[in-house]
């Protein structure tokens, strides 16, 4: 069940979003609300106010369903990831190549190095792979993750 279609409608103090809404779907989220299928239908689409002085927007959609009075996401972000390692005399390096079909904000992916958590670092863009190399000691431990808050709309493959 995914969105498609969708477009951005300049309106002198807001923006509206336009999309074609998945079938069975009554509620999609927007960045931090919920929108229902009623409330777009009434208002020709989803209107979000602009902000002063910004000129670029991350608009995050995901669709929702409600079973027995709770609301749960039914698709997540596939990042996928690829992680090959390179061992010196003292070192690893781990080289790790990461992409999405979606964009991924800054923030979502982790990784833990000698039991220091670090985030990974940028905004990931569609379609665009991320190469970063991790230098660890030959016994230290390394892993990637998704942040908790996070876990239910991406996964790691």
């Amino acid at each position: 069940m995914q969105i498609k279609n969708l477009k951005l409608h300049d309106e002198n103090e807001n923006i509206r979003l336009t999309w074609n809404w998945p079938q069975d779907i009554e509620i999609v989220y927007v960045n931090e609300k919920l929108f229902t299928l009623q409330e777009y239908k009434k208002l020709g689409g989803c209107i979000l106010p602009k902000k002063i002085g910004v000129s670029t927007y991350h608009i995050t959609l995901h669709p929702h369903e409600e079973t027995e009075n709770k609301i749960t996401f039914i698709c997540e972000v596939k990042i996928y990831l690829k992680i090959s390692e390179h061992t010196g005399k003292q070192f690893k390096n781990h080289k790790i190549i990461i992409s999405s079909e979606n964009d991924v904000p800054a923030g979502i992916i982790h990784y833990v190095k000698n039991d220091v958590v670090y985030e990974f670092g940028e905004t990931l863009e569609a379609n665009i792979p991320v190469t970063r190399i991790v230098r660890t000691g030959i016994d230290d431990s390394f892993r990637i993750f998704i942040n908790e808050e996070n876990a239910e709309l991406y996964r790691l493959i």
